[in-house]
């Protein structure tokens, strides 16, 4: 991000015969503080008129900071059918994060990464590791459009990244947190200090009931695209659904260790 700025003053900036920088005070690491309101800014948001009834404010913040409500003991299962499953060990309440050091253990590739990830690989179509990155983020990882967080997430060290697709609602036993990035009617925030400070919130999996030991944990991944224009998503999830086979291969390939040169 700051270079992409330093680059954008490099290309469209006039010339100076001068040895002087062409800004003084401004600069693509500056920017990027811009980006990242202050804790002062949070806690004002949150009393203001704009924020305090907003679900972030007054509850979810509080909840997330409360050890009671969090749930980090989870188990992952090989299963015939869909290779892996991801199971609750312990009995788990209705609203608790589940294995929340998933919204930072992840990878995360902006909108403009995806799309300059996207056009190389189809003007290098045997950059064989270039496609497996982004079989990868497609097979594993999701879209998301929290503030200042556009672009595709993966999980990289975390049993979330085995939680199945749930192909009917009663299956469904987890979800991303509810209410991030709307308003009490159900309007998109626009602009949140809070959401811009705390972007990873919309990466956070909460349970959808209470859970008991042995239960599988499933998410609907409808949600895990931004947009569908074509259906062809949907199609593949009915398909997964009828066939319980997704994108990952039940059985991973054995890798051999490269032979030292």
């Amino acid at each position: 991000m700051p270079t992409s700025i330093d680059l954008d003053i490099v290309q469209r900036f006039h010339k100076q015969d001068s040895s002087l920088l062409p800004t003084q005070f401004y600069d693509g690491s500056s920017h990027k503080a811009y980006l990242t309101p202050s804790r002062a800014w949070e806690n004002w948001y949150c009393r203001s008129n704009l924020g305090k009834d907003q679900y972030q404010c007054h509850t979810l913040l509080p909840k997330f900071y409360d050890p009671a409500n969090h749930v980090s003991e989870t188990e992952i299962r090989r299963d015939a059918t869909k290779g892996r499953g991801h199971y609750a060990v312990t009995d788990i309440p209705e609203g608790s994060f589940i294995n929340a050091d998933d919204s930072h253990i992840h990878l995360h590739m902006h909108r403009y990464q995806w799309e300059a990830l996207n056009d190389f690989v189809e003007k290098f179509p045997d950059a064989q590791m270039y496609r497996d990155l982004k079989n990868f983020f497609e097979s594993y990882g999701y879209e998301n459009e929290p503030n200042g967080l556009s672009g595709w997430s993966v999980s990289v060290a975390n049993n979330n990244t085995f939680t199945n697709h749930a192909c009917r609602e009663e299956d469904k036993t987890a979800a991303a947190v509810p209410g991030v990035g709307f308003d009490e009617d159900g309007n998109e925030i626009l602009f949140s200090p809070l959401q811009l400070r705390r972007k990873e919130l919309g990466i956070l999996t909460v349970a959808t009931r209470d859970l008991s030991s042995g239960d599988e944990i499933m998410m609907d991944y409808s949600s895990f695209r931004t947009s569908d224009p074509n259906g062809d998503y949907e199609r593949f999830l009915k398909t997964m659904c009828n066939t319980g086979e997704g994108m990952v291969p039940k059985e991973a390939p054995t890798h051999l260790p490269l032979e030292k040169k």
